[in-house]
């Protein structure tokens, strides 16, 4: 395994280097990368949904946990799932009990493949080496299941975010599975879970191909990584770019970006039907573009300030932060029966008493709001010049 913990040919950027080659060429090229605060904070509480799934996955063995998450239906019943871990904290990150109820459903999804009465083998939070990409491509797999009576390789990609993943020809996951024993089955199932994505009718979707299928997929794959690393590769934008790390320095979506700028409509303020539709696509894909644009320049932006760098017209001043109890549990329920406050036997944050019917004075009274982190807010010009 490569000592570096991070592949530009990783199976989470696939997406990336499929479509557009240019961006292992960028990514060699560029001394740093910068990465939009909103993605930082959206991997941050990933990174924590995933690890209290991987405890979860370590708990005791049936009948105490598995049974439970089996017959897992939205309701906790006796058992608590990962509630158990609601209020502690994952790398700064506080564990609440909307992503307890996220990890509870993507193990309830896995648990029933792997304790599905056939012969089979698994792995959680597997680290993989995948040459028949790259030579350079590896990455950790959510969790796998080889089931041996029904010749399947099940892979599954937990997605704790509120963005739309696709199962079909997902690129990641057709990752994975090439650094797996694809050679003991017939079928290839990938799954994709995301309890988060409210605009999907499905929070579990699977796509189930044959194996010739996924290895004629999979030498797609292993054509573009190589393609990109030749050098042949284009740069080209699309929907992918508000992921790209390096798209600050990107040519393409600089001047697509530009080029979104100038982009006017009919002058007589009226659009008939057959102008209207091709205009309103042109203007959301540049508006989506604009976006990845405008998120890469305000990262390098907040890179450079931290730095204590000037950056004309923008700086960086503390948000808001989070609402913590300023005593502890008992006293805490001491105050609230004092005051007659209705505050839940297990208070975990304000804002849940709150939600609980606990009024704002009484929890002002026993809370502090910490200072945020710094974020980048435009800035009056003559202050920049003051400094």
């Amino acid at each position: 395994m490569p000592n570096n913990p991070h592949s530009i040919y990783s199976p989470s950027a696939a997406n990336l280097w499929q479509n557009c080659p240019g961006y292992i060429h960028l990514q060699k090229r560029s001394s740093r990368s910068y990465v939009p605060e909103k993605l930082l904070d959206a991997a941050a509480e990933g990174t924590a949904a995933h690890e209290v799934a991987a405890k979860m996955f370590n708990l005791p063995a049936p009948p105490e946990n598995i049974q439970p998450i089996l017959d897992f239906d939205g309701s906790k019943g006796p058992w608590d799932g990962a509630s158990r871990y609601v209020g502690s904290e994952v790398d700064g990150i506080l564990i609440t009990q909307e992503i307890a109820d996220s990890v509870d459903i993507y193990t309830a999804v896995v648990s029933k493949t792997v304790f599905s009465g056939a012969r089979t083998s698994y792995g959680f939070e597997r680290r993989l080496k995948i040459p028949h990409i790259h030579r350079e491509c590896f990455g950790t797999v959510d969790a796998y299941v080889v089931d041996y009576d029904n010749k399947i390789l099940h892979v599954f990609d937990f997605k704790h975010g509120f963005k739309v993943v696709n199962a079909q020809d997902n690129p990641q996951l057709i990752c994975y599975a090439a650094g797996l024993p694809y050679a003991e089955v017939d079928q290839v199932h990938l799954h994709i879970v995301q309890p988060r994505a409210f605009a999907y009718k499905e929070v579990h979707e699977v796509w189930k191909i044959s194996r010739a299928d996924f290895i004629a997929r999979g030498k797609v794959l292993r054509a573009r990584a190589h393609e990109a690393e030749n050098g042949k590769g284009l740069y080209r934008t699309g929907d992918y770019c508000s992921e790209c790390l390096v798209s600050a320095s990107c040519p393409a979506i600089r001047k697509e970006a530009l080029r979104a700028m100038d982009l006017t409509g009919d002058p007589s303020g009226y659009l008939s039907r057959e102008k209207l539709g091709p205009l309103l696509t042109q203007v959301t894909r540049s508006h989506k573009l604009l976006t990845a644009y405008k998120d890469a320049l305000e990262a390098q932006a907040t890179a450079i300030r931290r730095k204590g760098r000037l950056v004309p017209g923008w700086d960086l001043r503390p948000g808001k932060g989070r609402l913590i109890y300023n005593i502890n549990t008992e006293e805490l329920l001491l105050m609230a029966d004092l005051c007659n406050e209705k505050i839940p036997v297990k208070p975990v944050t304000p804002k849940q008493a709150l939600d609980a019917g606990c009024s704002k004075l009484f929890i002002d009274s026993v809370s502090t709001q910490q200072k945020g982190a710094l974020k980048l807010k435009q800035s009056n010009y003559k202050d920049f010049i003051n400094e």
